[in-house]
């Protein structure tokens, strides 16, 4: 069954159902894992988290909102589905879940590296697993990295900078982005965040050499998406 199909045929149900059926979706898709489930998940869970239990189950709530899947989001989600499929078709793609010192000891001088690691200093205990050690070692290891790298992390908010950021790569470039997290539970507690990608040397594209995204509008089928139109900040 397509993206399109499957939306179109839960997202109805779901309207006529209610909470019910997504609740209905979230049990089949921890006992079976099918993708179709987890963007219906993904798409209809409270403000779109991504998160799991400790023993692998996808455990975020309804975000009550019934009539979420209308023509144009189906339409959005379809895009950016084909538009992802069009960029990885044709390349070799191997997904490991291991410790994240054995990924950075595989990585050579050929290789480019991107780290998207816990935010150290936000509420992202993991298990309590993440501490501040860890993030250190694992600072100390990207600046050895024989690789060119790329790693995101907060920067910064109205309260407070994040000194972790500043100690370890203040001297790297960073590029920039503010936008609002939207986990709060009020709407008081979703601040606009300042986050920051440092990148390594010698591996940043100059603005007027960068292409442009590709367009993911919501009224807009882009099945035919050229390979390459995605927006790159690194070479």
């Amino acid at each position: 069954m397509s993206v399109r199909a499957f939306l179109e045929e839960e997202g109805a149900k779901l309207l006529a159902v209610g909470e019910d059926h997504f609740y209905e979706i979230r049990k089949r898709f921890n006992e079976h894992k099918s993708p179709l489930d987890l963007v219906f998940l993904n798409r209809s869970c409270f403000n779109g988290i991504m998160r799991f239990n400790k023993k692998g189950g996808f455990n975020v709530p309804f975000c009550r909102k019934p009539e979420r899947f209308r023509q144009a989001l189906i339409t959005k989600i379809c895009n950016q589905v084909s538009w992802a499929a069009k960029v990885m078709h044709g390349k070799e793609w191997v997904f490991k879940c291991q410790p994240w010192r054995e990924t950075l000891a595989q990585a050579s001088a050929d290789d480019f590296v991107y780290l998207d690691p816990p935010y150290i200093g936000r509420h992202a205990d993991y298990y309590n697993k993440w501490s501040e050690q860890e993030a250190d070692e694992l600072s100390d290891a990207i600046k050895a990295l024989p690789s060119g790298f790329a790693y995101s992390m907060w920067k910064g908010n109205q309260y407070r900078e994040n000194a972790h950021l500043e100690a370890h790569f203040g001297r790297f470039h960073m590029e920039t982005f503010s936008h609002f997290y939207h986990v709060g539970s009020t709407e008081s507690l979703r601040s606009e965040m300042e986050e920051a990608l440092v990148i390594s040397a010698g591996n940043l594209v100059e603005e007027a050499n960068r292409l442009p995204p590709p367009d993911l509008s919501e009224d807009e089928d882009i099945l035919e998406v050229e390979m390459g139109r995605q927006q790159l900040l690194l070479a």
